[in-house]
């Protein structure tokens, strides 16, 4: 019987160890962690921080707890890249405002920036040239920098010019916090108030897109090329927009302002409610094949489905009035589409680049005009004569219908 107590209090005892002592595993062989405590570290505008947790030497783990109950993935604080440009220089670590960057005195006694080709990745602006402070960014003379992945703007920047579209592998643009014009949010460009999204980091390789509820402006060019998007998110609480199938409209889901162009789908029916297309709404587009138009629609914008190059099919609306400039451009695997009888407007190159557009029908081929030209209806009933005009002869006029 003692010898059953004996060996009862053993496992017991045994049992009471295995809960309360942390242990690891290194090559298959278990033992207690030496668990070091780490302090919280701050990452700044160039250092990585770290998390307060507790490190195991021998296995190389973290963990959250003392007694090592619970793991730590990553306790890695990225670098926030936030300087704080001062005298062209960050008051925090010291990194100089890039080179090769081109600042011009203006008449106000402040100076602009704007660049022609730059081979870094991070471009920090100064807040001074000569003295004086700058003011305004030419964002569209940054259009050669392909490798760069982040823009630093300083507190003294109070008006952008254009927007970063074509740096395509932006992931952030990070304003100082002491900047009253502008502010970042997760790395995109918004108004200080919140209410503009400037430009979102077409670069970045996130599939979704929060947009917060304050947002109530947007400008035309902010989601340009961002191919990695598939799905554009609108909380209930927006005012004025709204998502569908991870697509933008408007609140009242009357525009349509941008399709997620990193979607894999073939086929895309436009909602029934929509009456406008806005400027760049599909803009390459390049996975679309079909696309059926309600009869609601109005008006496509400029360049609303250029470089779908893919797109070989397209129903238009009955409605349709005006298909503005550069409106179908690039569409180069169209080979037929329908001007319906009471379009009055088409936009000059709104068919440039449609190499494979063979047949155009017009529903109404009596009246058309360019500035040069007064069309023959019967040119115009041809579906191949038709064509040609749109494509080619009279592709870089505006057509106007006046009866």
């Amino acid at each position: 019987m003692k010898k059953i107590l004996l060996i009862l209090f053993s496992l017991s005892l045994t049992l009471f160890s295995a809960f309360f002592v942390s242990s690891c595993a290194s090559n298959s062989n278990e033992h207690p962690h030496t668990l070091q405590y780490v302090a919280k570290t701050e990452a700044t505008c160039s250092t990585n921080g770290n998390v307060e947790h507790y490190h195991c030497p021998t296995c190389n783990k973290n963990f959250k707890d003392e007694k090592g109950n619970k793991e730590i993935l990553n306790v890695v604080e990225f670098a926030t890249r936030q300087h704080e440009i001062k005298n062209g220089v960050c008051s925090v670590c010291s990194k100089p405002a890039s080179k090769y960057l081109t600042y011009s005195e203006m008449p106000d006694g402040t100076c602009s920036v704007s660049m022609d080709t730059f081979n870094e990745t991070e471009l920090i602006i100064s807040d001074v040239y000569n003295g004086k402070p700058v003011t305004t960014i030419y964002a569209d003379g940054f259009s050669n920098s392909s490798s760069l992945t982040c823009i630093i703007i300083p507190d003294s920047v109070t008006y952008i010019d254009g927007t970063f579209v074509y740096c395509l592998n932006l992931t952030d643009i990070i304003v100082s916090k002491n900047n009253k014009i502008y502010c970042s949010i997760d790395g995109n460009l918004y108004t200080k108030d919140t209410r503009t999204l400037i430009q979102y980091s077409c670069g970045k390789p996130d599939n979704t897109f929060n947009i917060p509820d304050s947002v109530t402006s947007i400008e035309p060019n902010a989601l340009f090329f961002c191919s990695n998007l598939t799905n554009i998110i609108v909380g209930d609480n927006n005012t004025s927009f709204c998502s569908i199938d991870g697509n933008l409209y408007t609140k009242n889901k009357h525009t349509l302002i941008q399709y997620a162009i990193g979607k894999t789908e073939k086929t895309f029916i436009i909602p029934d409610s929509v009456t406008l297309i806005k400027e760049l709404a599909l803009f390459l587009s390049k996975n679309l094949t079909s696309i059926t138009m309600p009869d609601s629609v109005m008006i496509i914008e400029s360049m609303a489905f250029a470089y779908c190059n893919n797109l070989s099919e397209i129903k238009v609306s009955n409605n349709l009035t005006i298909i503005d400039e550069y409106a179908f451009a690039y569409c180069s695997s169209l080979t037929k589409i329908t001007i319906p009888y009471n379009v009055v407007t088409i936009g000059k190159l709104a068919f440039e680049g449609c190499d494979n557009l063979t047949s155009v029908t017009f529903g109404n081929p009596s009246g058309w005009e360019t500035e040069n030209v007064d069309f023959e209806p019967t040119d115009l009933a041809d579906t191949s004569i038709a064509s040609k005009y749109l494509t080619d002869n009279y592709c870089t006029e505006t057509w106007t219908k006046v009866n």
